[in-house]
């Protein structure tokens, strides 16, 4: 992985991505943690 820094844009992007990611793992995990208790 080279040019770290060099595009915030990307890179703030892709945080966004990985965060809306891991919240959208989590509502789905805890909605089936609801339903199969």
């Amino acid at each position: 992985m080279s040019g770290w820094g060099s595009h915030h844009g990307a890179e703030d992007l892709e945080n966004k991505a990985i965060l809306g990611f891991v919240f959208l793992v989590a509502s789905i995990v805890g909605f089936l943690l609801l339903v199969f208790k």
